[in-house]
Order: structure tokens, then sequence, then C-alpha cells
């Protein structure tokens, strides 16, 4: 009895000093938290009674030492390098592109491949308009003088414009005079058939050059806004020398210090882009942009575009490079064809603000009329072609809820716009009293002394369709039945598409619908280029001086919280006049191919430099 005693005692000691070193001793690694609690101790008394014979009770001693011992964690997976780019490839591009003539165009696609500018917005999927980022393209830094009448650019060093082989090739130095020399020409439009957005340098004097590579621009009044409107890709720089004394030929060649420059070109079919050779931006590789060796873009429509993605026939579609409209046939893209990549949220629920399928778009729709031609310069009678827009219509059926009943040149929720529930007061924008506006349009005509249509001394309307993807797609025939409604006798027709610019550029129509491509996000650019007396993008004339002080006064304003009630004064003020009526905003989803890489989704008004595709590469 005293020797198994004595034998249990030892055992219970040798138990205790076994789970006190193995307690003690240090995790295996210490770096790294155990995702489990230890098991418990077992405890370290003596059993009662020896149920266990002495060798078995050693033997599973180590056992139990084992079982609680701290575990070892698992050996984390290595994270995977990051993909690196790839040079080489050509991507297969689609659409309904615009041209080339950046200056004198509506809107323009291909100059910012070949052309460069001095800043730009940084890509951005934010829905917020107002904290936008610039920064330096051409231009490495940038400041303002003290008194705020001077901005000071300092350029990039070794910038080089390619030529086209038809001219002999070679290139081009870009320096501080081709800055000075596009950014007056620009304002001035001389030279030009038309300068679309020389209103937005109003407040520029001149452009001084004290060395090649710094650009002093000078305002007759401080413009804060003016890196804004430099930084938008429209308003880029071209070549001085190449350009000055044929800039009539645009947009038949192509000549600048981007990254790419023009191969090959056949109207209405293709369009292929190869570097330029004298790019003076480098990739991380210490190599020049771009990684791509061709850009190849293919004339389809926008059903086609949908089935060139599909089969893999292109990596990527869209009337603006950088931006895949999938609207049309979106929902059969997104159920056939999940191997692609989407961006952006596609249900409603899952964007708050946008409130509907898609991005906030890249364009609105609106419907302008003729300021200056009779009847439309009677207020009632703009009022009363608002009023018979039926927004929600327009949206759901027109568009397949691809879109949002519209404001002003801001999509709904941006804080440059009034809030909705201020718009909703406004003639015709309440969507949900559509019956009662169209009442309202009919009295309107009836006061004014017109007779109703059917009759057929009602109102006739020259109308012009502008773009062939709104009034003369998906929302014809809605516009001209819901004008018909209200009392109007459209004569509603769709030219094709540069024939109905000039069209409009000659004022040749009573009321015009067309899509504003906005690549901006600053309020005055669409201030200045839309509604400002005597801008060639003011296409109906209008002419306000409290809308062209309230223009001036924003560009000038620093604060942004007074920037935006400024913004807000604007908007009540053009609503009230019905300086154009905003019938809605087009939602985008952007859909690619997996094997395209470096694809960075652009802020949809950034208009910047996803758009110029020099970091974009091929996974094979």
């Amino acid at each position: 009895m005293v020797s198994s005693k004595w034998f249990r005692l030892s055992l219970a000691f040798g138990l205790g000093l076994i789970l006190l070193v193995v307690s003690c001793a240090p995790a295996a690694e210490p770096t790294v938290a155990p995702t489990t609690a230890p098991a418990p101790p077992t405890p370290t008394s003596a059993p009662t009674a020896p149920t266990v014979a002495p060798a078995a009770t050693a033997t599973t001693a180590p056992a139990i030492a084992t079982a609680i011992a701290t575990p070892r964690p698992p050996t984390p997976t290595p994270t995977p390098a990051p993909e690196q780019p790839r040079r080489g490839g050509t991507l297969l591009t689609a659409g309904t592109p615009f041209g080339f003539a950046s200056w004198q165009e509506c809107c323009s696609t291909y100059a910012k491949l070949v052309n460069d500018s001095l800043l730009e917005y940084v890509p951005s999927n934010s829905v917020s308009q107002t904290d936008t980022e610039i920064r330096g393209r051409m231009a490495t830094e940038w400041s303002i003088s003290k008194d705020g009448l001077s901005w000071t650019f300092k350029l990039q060093p070794n910038m080089k414009a390619a030529i086209p082989v038809k001219d002999g090739g070679g290139f081009e130095v870009v320096d501080c005079e081709d800055v000075a020399w596009s950014i007056m020409t620009i304002k001035t439009g001389e030279g030009l058939t038309r300068t679309m957005r020389g209103r937005t340098f109003v407040p520029v004097t001149g452009v001084d050059c004290p060395d090649p590579l710094t650009a002093v621009i000078r305002t007759k009044w401080p413009y804060a806004a003016l890196p804004n409107m430099v930084a938008t890709s429209i308003n880029d720089i071209k070549p001085k020398t190449y350009w000055q004394n044929r800039l009539k030929e645009l947009p038949a060649w192509l000549a600048g210090s981007g990254p790419w420059m023009l191969e090959r070109f056949i109207a209405e079919e293709i369009i292929a882009m190869a570097p330029n050779p004298y790019y003076h931006r480098n990739a991380p590789d210490g190599k020049p942009y771009p990684y791509l060796a061709r850009v190849h873009f293919q004339f389809l429509s926008t059903p086609a575009c949908g089935a060139a993605l599909r089969s893999g026939r292109a990596h990527i579609c869209g009337g603006s490079v950088g931006s895949a409209n999938i609207r049309e046939g979106a929902d059969t893209l997104y159920r056939e064809a999940p191997f692609l990549k989407f961006v952006g949220p596609f249900r409603p629920e899952d964007n708050p603000v946008w409130g509907s399928k898609g991005l906030p778009g890249i364009s609105a729709v609106f419907i302008q009329v003729h300021h200056q031609k009779a009847p439309w310069t009677n207020v009632r009678m703009r009022q009363a072609v608002s009023l018979a827009m039926d927004r929600r219509t327009l949206c759901d059926i027109g568009y397949e809820k691809w879109c949002q009943p519209g404001a002003w040149a801001f999509y709904v929720g941006s804080p440059w716009n009034l809030p909705r529930e201020q718009l909703e007061n406004y003639t015709g924008y309440n969507i949900n009293t559509v019956e009662q506006n169209l009442a309202q349009a009919r009295q309107i005509l009836t006061e004014q002394g017109y007779k109703l249509y059917p009759d057929p001394t009602a109102l006739a309307i020259d109308m012009p369709g502008f773009n062939p993807g709104g009034a003369c797609g998906y929302l014809q025939p809605l516009i001209p039945e819901m004008l018909r409604r209200a009392g109007f006798n459209p004569n509603y027709y769709c030219p094709e598409l540069q024939r109905s610019l000039s069209q409009v550029v000659a004022g040749e129509f009573d009321i015009v619908e067309w899509d504003q491509l906005v690549s901006h996000p600053d309020p005055n650019q669409p201030c200045y280029e839309h509604y400002f007396t005597g801008s060639d993008r003011n296409y109906g004339r209008y002419s306000s001086a409290k809308a062209d002080d309230l223009c001036n006064l924003m560009g000038q304003e620093l604060d942004l919280t007074k920037r935006i009630g400024l913004a807000q004064q604007f908007h009540k003020l053009v609503l009230d006049e019905h300086a154009r009526a905003t019938i809605l905003w087009e939602a985008y989803s952007f859909a690619y191919s997996p094997d395209l890489r470096g694809y960075e989704l652009s802020n949809s008004i950034s208009g910047g430099s996803p758009g110029r595709m020099e970091k974009w590469w091929l996974a094979k």
C-alpha cells in the first residue's frame, strides 16, 4: 500500500510538471493568433482509485500533454503577386463613334487618344461630383497668383506630337507656344468652322510664355474654375505649327502629343490606331505608354456591339471610348454572357442615390426650343412643351428603366442640382401628376389662341431628331405622340447625324431633342457651353443677362458651399424661364472582356485618361 501511494504521488507530480512545462512553452508561431482557444488543462490531481495499471498510465502521459498543447495555426496561403501588364495585342472595340475635331464638334471620341490635355480628372466610380480630383498630364504643377488673375502651368519636358506619314512623318516639339495657341484658338474660334466650347474661356485674356516649359494663363477676373476647364479632354492641346493653317481640314487627319496616332481610317467602317513612338509618358517598366500595340475600332450599332461582346469579337463597346453603354439589350447581356466583366450596380436597391439600373450616365436627354423664333419667345409656350413630356413613361418604356427622370446638366442626386423635393415643384417635373400636366399644357395652348390636335390648324412644329440613339431610336414614337396629346402637331423626322448637327447649329428647327454628352464635373462648363449668350452649343439661342452673371460668379467662387448655392440659383433660373426641358438622365452599365486589364471606370462625366487607353492591356 505504501509503495502504491508513493507511486500515485510521483505520477501526480510528474503529470503536473509536464503540464507546467507545456503551459509555459512559447507558441510555435507567435506572430499569428490561434483561430480557436486551446483546450482547458486536465486536472493534475491523482485519481481516487488506481483504475489504470501503472505501466498503462505511464504510456498515456504524452498523449495527455499533446492534447493540451497550443494548436499550431494553419500556414497562411501566400498572396499571389499582382499581374504585370503585358505589352502588345490588338484591342477590339466597337460602337458608333463621334469624330476627331474636338474643338468644333459637339463631342469627340478619338481626338482624346491622339491629343493630350494640360490636366485630367482622376477616374472615379463615385456618384459625388464635388470631390473630383485633378492630376497633371502635360502639366507637372499649377498655381494661381496672389491676385487671382493668372494661373501658371509648368510643362513636361520633351513632349512631341507625331506627324502623319502623308506629311513627311517625324515629330514636332510641343511646348508653351502650342498651349497658348490652343487655348486662344478655342476661345476665339479663329480658323475654325465653329468653336463649340469657346465660352468656357470667357474670362481668359491671353497666355504668356516666359520660357518654353512655363505657360501663364491670364484672366480678367479670378477664375477658380480654370483647372477644371483645362482638365476636360475636349479642351485638348494641339501642335501649333502643324494645325494653325489647316484647321479647316479637321477631322481628316490627326497630329498630337497623345499616346496614339491614326494609322488607318475608313469612314463609317473602321478606325485603326497605333502607338505614338514619341509619347512622353513612361510606364512603371520604364518604357513609354501605351501597353497595347494597336486599337481597332469597328462601326457597329448598339445591338451589334452586344453580339460582338458575347462572341468575343470585341473587348469593349461604346460610342464614347472608355464607356460601354449596353443599355439596349443589357438585361440579355447580363443573363447570357456571365463571363464578361460588369461594372456598376445593376439593381435599383444597390444604388439608392441613382434609384434605377446602372450607373449615372454620361448623357442627359433634353427638349430644346428655338428661343428667337415665335411662338417660343413666349415662356408659356415653352412651359407647355415641358408639361407635355411624360418623363416616367419615357424612362420605363423608351429606356426600359435604364434612366432616371432628369433635372439640369447633372444627374439626380448631384449636389449641383436642386433636391428632388424642390425640383418636383417645377412645371412638368412631378412624374406623379402626368394627367394634370397634360391638361395644363392643353389649357395653355387654348389660352394662347391655338386649336388642339387633331384639328388641322393645330400648331405645327418642325422637329428634327438630333440623335439616332435617343429621339430617333429609343424615344420614337413616344415624344411626338406626347406632343400630339398636348395639342401640338409635330413634324418629327430623323436626319443623318451630321446633317442633323448642321441643321441644329444653323437654327433650322422649332423644337429639337438631343443627348448632351457631359464631359465635366464642374458646373461652369455646362453653364458657359449650353446657356451662355452667344455660345456655339447654345443651339436654342437662349439669352439671359442674369444667367450670364451667375456663370461668371460660379467661376470666381472658391468656397464649395457657396458654389453649390450659386449652381442651384442658376438651376432655378433656367427652370423658371424654361431655357430647355430636361427629360431624363441615361443610366449606363459597363461590360468588357475578362481579358482586358487596366480598365479604370471613369467618373461618368470626366472624359479623362480612361478614354486614352494608355494603361489598358490584354491578358492574352
